[in-house]
């Protein structure tokens, strides 16, 4: 069968049934010990997980996806509620299905992820080479970038790096925590610390004076969800670089509605930087 329509054919479901949590022991049980030679103590070992999930189980806290075609279970994950963390463990796919998207399939379905159950997924197969970033609870994978949107991150870069004053630091395509719910990949962020002082950690809200968003394909989604993302959670100032035309739209005064002020300069105007000193326009865009 082609794989495209055997991914259509395979449904979802977030509920459980009697019987779900037996055969995902015996899954567990069949497809270790055949790919690599467990015995019966894996299978006690997972039947011990999965009756303390069981036991504590609440829909409201506690999730399952169950893969299912032709009626019959062929793959499984769940998210147990820890109370300060959250975990996922017993993904399976059976072996025909996998290599077809069922793991990214199964771990995008409408689910309101937050900000510690999104950190697990790196550790989730399906998710190693997958580039993507959590937006309000919603997994969102992220376009692959031009040549004219890497240039304009380089550029930028490059210049923030070298312009930055004592006591900032500037990240590039890395994550950023905002609220319990989103953690987007903005194409550069500035914080108002030195890196140090960040600790290893990833830069939160109240850390971040500019965040920009190098925008071509992605130019209406960075407008219209990521823009008033980054307002809401007080970012002082937003680019949104428009590789497409060649400008950028600079946004200031965020509230609850949005950035209270923008403004747009286009090839031969200079930037004014949060932190002092100019940008010119030209310097990120090849020429016309």
């Amino acid at each position: 069968m082609d794989n495209k329509n055997l991914l259509e054919d395979i449904s979802i479901r977030t509920e459980l049934r009697p019987g779900d949590i037996g055969y995902v022991i015996h899954m567990h049980g069949r497809l270790y010990g055949t790919e690599y030679n467990y015995g019966v103590q894996f299978e006690s070992y997972v039947s011990k997980g999965l009756c303390e999930f069981y036991k504590q189980y609440d829909p409201k806290r506690n999730r399952v996806w169950i893969c299912e075609h032709n009626d019959k279970m062929i793959g499984f994950l769940l998210l147990m509620d820890r109370g300060d963390a959250a975990q996922l463990r017993y993904f399976l796919i059976e072996p025909e299905y996998r290599g077809i998207g069922l793991g990214s399939k199964l771990l995008t379905t409408r689910h309101q992820w937050t900000v510690v159950e999104y950190a697990q997924l790196a550790d989730v197969e399906a998710f190693f080479d997958r580039r993507c970033e959590l937006i309000e609870g919603e997994i969102i994978d992220m376009p692959p970038a031009s040549a004219r949107h890497a240039l304009a991150i380089e550029v930028l870069r490059d210049f923030f790096a070298r312009s930055l004053p004592m006591g900032m630091c500037c990240g590039s395509q890395t994550p950023v925590v905002l609220g319990h719910d989103s953690e987007p990949e903005p194409d550069l962020w500035v914080a108002n610390v030195a890196r140090r002082a960040l600790g290893g950690q990833k830069p939160q809200a109240g850390h971040l004076t500019l965040v920009v968003e190098v925008a071509d394909s992605s130019y209406q989604f960075d407008r219209s969800t990521k823009l008033p993302l980054y307002a809401r959670h007080g970012i002082a100032t937003m680019w949104l670089v428009d590789a497409r035309r060649s400008r950028v739209e600079v946004y200031t005064g965020p509230d609850e509605d949005g950035y209270s002020s923008h403004a747009t300069f286009e090839r031969g105007a200079t930037v004014a930087l949060p932190w002092g000193g100019e940008f010119t326009v030209d310097e990120m865009f090849s020429p016309s």
